[in-house]
């Protein structure tokens, strides 16, 4: 029987994380959570053998993209594919965590498909390459002509879940899995001698030679690419691929290997959450207020133009650590931790500012999600020209009266 893949989740929520584990769970994987960056390690030094992280960025303790750098500069969990969780699209931080070598990202909330989509996607890539570097290390033993016992070639093939496929150093396939001779429509026992170009469109077949020269001509090792590949019915999908140099024991060039996984759900997917967060974004700027979204741990996850204007970028800095005074950061929390209860805190007051006295109107109100509490939502109108200019106009009428 297969071994299920085995999951970890790093989520401070509890609700959050036990529907995390129970939803996964019930899609067949086995899953396994901790609460903290600290509690993750121990878990990983139980069992190595964890097949993907979910991990949260905003936790106490060790933050996700703390927890992310030690493991990607760990040999023993660098490869660990990582799905980085974050409660609000923000763009600094997903740039961070993927030059910290995140695989991917989920925003909350998120649907179960969703999450079932990206997991499987990346479940299946590393055995996908946990499959080649076995064929890799079978090629290594193998003859200038990478020839391979057949029993062997099937086992390995038949367990990849995408397109594998062996070139040699003339750029022919000397062998393709039944999944790559599904999408080309050609039989596995034809496609040994054949080229790109007698099995692709000329416009693929262009980009398919040009990541072949780089590591049959350059001598680059592995290469990690996105690409196009129009099936029989003449749809195209869309493949992460990655193709790995196959040389002899005396270190001479024999050819390629070349493993793509159809990733064309995910991108889908993807591009529409995009867009969806390009519309939010821009109508929270366009908003005629100052708007932000605090954690459950009263640390700032969003802001939108206004409140960058007025308080500059202080993503992921918690209330206690802003520039005002003490007794103000104490009404802060107070009034944050009130509406995490449920409770919507309406603020009515006059502020002094540089141009004036003005007014303004603050509401704090609890976010939640099927997925639980994300945090607090803040807004902040000034109401002054709206105050100022009644006041103006009553009176104006007070005096037209009294004459």
């Amino acid at each position: 029987m297969m071994k299920k893949s085995l999951i970890l989740c790093v989520e401070d929520n509890d609700d959050l994380r036990e529907l995390i584990v129970e939803m996964l769970s019930y899609q067949g994987f086995e899953v396994t959570s901790a609460s903290s960056g600290d509690d993750a390690f121990t878990i990983l030094e139980k069992h190595p053998d964890i097949d993907l992280i979910l991990l949260d960025i905003i936790m106490p303790g060790l933050t996700g993209l703390e927890v992310l750098k030690i493991l990607k500069n760990n040999p023993d969990t660098s490869e660990i594919p990582v799905i980085m969780v974050t409660g609000f699209s923000q763009i600094s931080g997903k740039e961070e965590a993927f030059n910290l070598g995140a695989n991917d990202y989920l925003v909350k909330p998120f649907e179960n498909q969703e999450l079932q989509l990206r997991v499987q996607t990346q479940i299946r890539l590393r055995t996908a390459l946990q499959q080649e570097k076995i064929l890799n290390e079978q090629l290594k033993n193998a003859t200038e002509q990478i020839t391979v016992q057949k029993n062997i070639q099937d086992m390995i093939l038949s367990t990849v879940p995408g397109i594998v496929y062996l070139k040699d150093s003339k750029r022919r396939y000397i062998l393709g899995n039944d999944f790559f001779a599904a999408v080309i429509g050609i039989p596995v026992e034809k496609i040994r001698g054949m080229s790109d170009e007698e099995i692709f469109p000329a416009d693929i077949v262009t980009d398919r030679i040009k990541t072949d020269n780089l590591i049959l001509d350059l001598g680059i090792r592995e290469l990690e690419f996105e690409e196009d590949i129009p099936g029989t019915d003449g749809a195209v999908r869309h493949y992460f691929t990655k193709k790995r140099l196959v040389t002899d024991k005396e270190g001479r060039v024999c050819g390629l290997v070349g493993v793509s996984i159809d990733i064309t759900e995910w991108v889908i997917l993807k591009e529409t959450r995009c867009e969806n967060e390009a519309l939010l974004l821009e109508i929270m700027n366009k908003l005629p207020c100052e708007l932000w979204v605090t954690g459950i741990d009263q640390t700032i996850i969003l802001q939108n133009q206004s409140h960058v204007n007025r308080w500059g970028n202080v993503f992921g800095t918690k209330i206690s650590d802003l520039p005002v005074q003490a007794d103000i950061i104490d009404k802060w929390k107070s009034q944050n931790a009130e509406a995490l209860e449920g409770n919507n805190i309406l603020d009515d007051y006059i502020q002094d500012e540089v141009d004036g006295k003005h007014r303004y109107v603050k509401l704090l109100s609890r976010i939640s999600t099927e997925s639980g509490v994300i945090g607090v939502m803040g807004l902040r109108f000034d109401i002054s020209p709206l105050i100022f200019s009644r006041d103006n106009v009553n009176n104006k009428s007070a005096m037209e009266n009294q004459d």
